[in-house]
């Protein structure tokens, strides 16, 4: 009994021996099952690199910094102003990016400019521009963009490392499902990417090219007094005309309203008439 017994545990011991044997062998060959790919992520990793790269661009001196002002000028000719700020930006590397102008011929002209230049050239052109004339308002400030740009870039390069890593396992062999959803896992990270990139370009440009925001008026003309003897006549004609005139519209307006109260008047009148017949009359009874 006890051989018996024995034999088919032996059998059973040398099955899964061989078992795990061709498990062992053929486990390469055999496709990995159809899962999500899940994109990896290093929080610690790039938290670390964003806090280094900040520190080392503090320590190095290149903060990224992006600079903007507006200038409120008051100028004797706003056409000539407008070429004038033009040419300054243009010496100093940058362009006008927008112009709004009003060509009127009054004192009520005026023209808005936006204009951008290179950051090397921001004080230079803003001292520039205020001697184009009289500085009404002036205002100037500036956005520290050294931790946004750092994010992004540590951020953008995470997204191409794990763009790198779908890859490699498209080309891998494996099933149609596998293969659908690392496309679609893909085409979101180069989504991200996309819009990553766009972000740091945008960030890069203010840092780079600084915007100054340009206001002219023209100065208030303010004609001479004539003091000929012609315009004192002129003067003192308009005045008496002027005088005359309210003169007449003086008595016009007394007549106008005596007119409109007449017939009050009158009624009044043959009220205090017949008052005074009915008192007479009284009299003359009593005596």
């Amino acid at each position: 009994m006890v051989r018996y017994a024995r034999y088919p545990l032996t059998m059973l011991l040398a099955a899964s021996a061989v078992v795990m044997l061709a498990i062992t062998l053929l486990a390469p060959r055999i496709p990995l099952p159809a899962r999500p790919y899940a994109i990896p992520h290093h929080n610690a990793a790039v938290v670390e690199k964003v806090m280094v790269s900040r520190q080392s661009a503090e320590a190095a001196g290149t903060l990224q910094i992006a600079r903007r002002a507006s200038l409120d000028v008051i100028v004797a000719n706003v056409d000539a102003a407008i070429g004038r700020a033009s040419s300054i930006a243009r010496r100093a590397g940058g362009d006008v990016f927008s112009l709004q102008a009003e060509n009127d011929a009054s004192a009520n002209a005026s023209a808005d400019m936006r204009l951008r230049v290179p950051a090397a050239a921001f004080d230079a052109s803003l001292l520039a521009l205020a001697k184009l004339g009289t500085v009404k308002e002036r205002t100037v400030d500036a956005d520290d963009l050294t931790s946004n740009i750092t994010d992004s870039a540590a951020r953008l390069r995470n997204l191409q490392h794990t763009e790198e890593d779908i890859l490699s396992i498209m080309n891998r062999s494996g099933s149609v499902s596998q293969i659908l959803e690392a496309e679609n896992q893909l085409s979101q990270v180069r989504e991200r990417i996309e819009v990553l990139e766009s972000q740091l370009k945008e960030m890069r440009g203010r840092v780079a090219y600084a915007t100054i925001g340009l206001h002219f008026e023209p100065e208030a003309v303010r004609a001479a007094p004539d003091r000929s003897a012609s315009a004192r006549l002129r003067n003192a004609t308009a005045a008496a005309v002027h005088a005359l005139g309210n003169v007449t519209i003086g008595l016009v307006s007394t007549v106008i309203w005596c007119a409109v109260f007449v017939p009050y008047l009158l009624l009044v009148a043959a009220v205090l008439y017949a008052v005074r017949l009915l008192l007479r009359k009284r009299y003359a009874v009593r005596r």
